[in-house]
């Protein structure tokens, strides 16, 4: 069929965008009544949109129409096998107390055929996950490693199997396999002009090196998922662009933090999804806690509800600054609704052996628990983050809490490695001037900012040395694979930047300053 056919090739190619595009072509009513038509829109909501509401719908919109059209039974296997892929993703993200759903995935993956490279992909994507989930993450590492190794993957999955390895090694709390897993990643997406894997290599690589409090690095590699944000979906783009904002605010720089946070904001609110509106205005209120604004993060506070309890995979969980808000307000009954939400919390997490989320979470209790003035629990729970925080080297989310810990971590009677690390988290954490973290990780460089007060991103750095070669802004979109609107932005933004008005002051500025890089 002409239509499986192309859907493929471009779900394969990661060319999210031309599909939606191609969709476009045909009338709505003909989409809400064709299989394969509706399984494109099903895929968009997934991997572009993340509608999962939308999602339910449309599966169960297809599944009808399976039942009810004359595909043969070849057709139907290879559709079906689409949807339970679908399916296995919902029941991962919602932490179901349902029927389990990796026998329905193995399934699926094995009825794709080579063609259906991307599907088979997303299918060991989230069979790992459940996997995962439930305790088993050897046996997801075993499988995704086996998946590769067997050497019958095409390059789309195989790039669903290395991203979903990063998520693995992200709830490990290992930015040391991270990193290089990341890396392996860009290289096979640079190399096959995968857009969406490429943009959650430069992701990955920005969270390893957050954690590791290696803000320039992260900085670097977060600013390529947001400085092109049409290319990948918008779930990757708004985390990275929050774990961006705190990277920015952990430098001291707190109206590039918000500026990123709005970039984000705005978005969500252009592309109608309601979800990321959502996030975006907890994600502020996280911002507002950090700058001072306590008034604001209260106002947001009072409006959130963080039931029901779901699935966390991603960088930025809203529920987190939920309790630090609580903490921050400091009353009986604010602490009381803390201590009561991380009673349900810390043990939900656990269950998703969220390692890095749960280092978080401790944290979180620790304080509490010093505010309810029960020190015996409160450094049993920061010592048991030290010691799962340890292995990895994730420094971040105890910078982040700075000298409030400072106290606890003088507590701590630990000996061996855990007793070192925490000694030297506690010397970053009573520095007067924490917010130039760039120095505070032991073992970093450390980075001095040179050029404009406000450095350019990556891809403004690319756009102003073709801009140098007189490149018009179609060139450079296409030479980029971006559209004209996304290098006019990038352009305003280098002006602002550098305090420039046109393209030669700006060319002629960066050379003086030495940041012109060449293309």
């Amino acid at each position: 069929c002409v239509v499986e056919a192309h859907r493929h090739a471009l779900m394969n190619r990661e060319d999210w965008p031309r599909l939606e595009r191609w969709l476009r072509l045909f009338p709505a009513a003909l989409a809400d009544r064709e299989t394969q038509l509706l399984l494109v829109r099903a895929w968009l909501a997934m991997e572009r949109r993340y509608e999962l509401g939308e999602l339910e719908g449309l599966i169960r919109r297809a599944e009808e129409r399976i039942g009810v059209t004359r595909a043969d039974a070849a057709a139907a296997a290879r559709y079906r096998a689409e949807l339970a892929i679908m399916k296995g993703g919902l029941a991962y993200m919602a932490v179901p107390e349902g029927p389990d759903a990796t026998e329905s995935l193995r399934q699926a993956i094995g009825t794709l055929p080579p063609d259906h490279s991307y599907a088979q992909g997303i299918g060991y994507m989230h069979l790992a996950g459940i996997l995962d989930q439930a305790g088993e993450r050897k046996a997801a590492r075993r499988l995704l490693n086996d998946a590769l190794d067997n050497g019958t993957l095409e390059d789309a999955a195989r790039a669903q199997v290395l991203t979903t390895l990063c998520f693995l090694a992200w709830f490990d709390a290992d930015p040391a396999r991270l990193v290089p897993g990341a890396e392996r990643l860009r290289r096979l997406s640079e190399t096959r002009g995968l857009g969406r894997s490429l943009h959650f290599s430069h992701y990955f690589a920005g969270l390893g090196h957050l954690d590791r409090n290696e803000l320039g690095q992260a900085e670097r590699e977060l600013g390529r998922v947001v400085d092109d944000p049409y290319m990948s979906a918008l779930h990757n783009v708004a985390q990275g662009g929050y774990a961006l904002a705190l990277a920015q605010q952990a430098r001291g720089r707190e109206s590039e933090a918000r500026g990123t946070a709005r970039t984000i904001a705005d978005l969500a609110l252009e592309q109608g999804n309601q979800h990321f509106v959502a996030l975006s205005e907890a994600f502020d209120a996280e911002l507002a806690l950090r700058q001072g604004r306590r008034f604001d993060a209260l106002q947001w506070a009072r409006r959130y509800d963080p039931h029901p309890l779901q699935a966390s995979p991603r960088f930025y969980v809203p529920s987190l600054t939920w309790l630090r808000v609580l903490l921050a307000e400091d009353t009986k009954t604010s602490r009381a609704r803390a201590g009561d939400f991380l009673a349900e919390w810390q043990p939900h997490v656990e269950g998703q052996h969220h390692t890095r989320l749960l280092i978080g979470t401790l944290i979180l209790r620790a304080l509490w628990a010093r505010a309810e003035d029960d020190v015996d629990a409160a450094t049993a729970a920061l010592g048991r983050a030290i010691a799962l925080a340890r292995p990895g080297g994730v420094w971040r989310p105890f910078l982040d809490e700075g000298s409030r810990l400072a106290e606890l971590l003088e507590r701590l009677d630990r000996e061996g490695d855990d007793g070192a690390f925490a000694r030297d988290v506690l010397s970053v954490c009573t520095r007067a001037n924490d917010a130039v973290a760039s120095t505070a990780h032991p073992q970093s460089v450390p980075e001095v900012d040179s050029g404009p007060a406000q450095p350019l991103s990556g891809r403004e750095a690319e756009i102003l040395a073709l801009l140098a070669e007189r490149f018009s802004n179609k060139e450079i979109a296409e030479r980029l694979h971006i559209t004209p609107e996304t290098v006019k932005r990038h352009t305003a933004n280098i002006y602002q930047k550098l305090e420039v008005h046109g393209r030669r002051e700006a060319v002629a500025k960066a050379a003086s300053l030495g940041v012109l890089r060449t293309s």
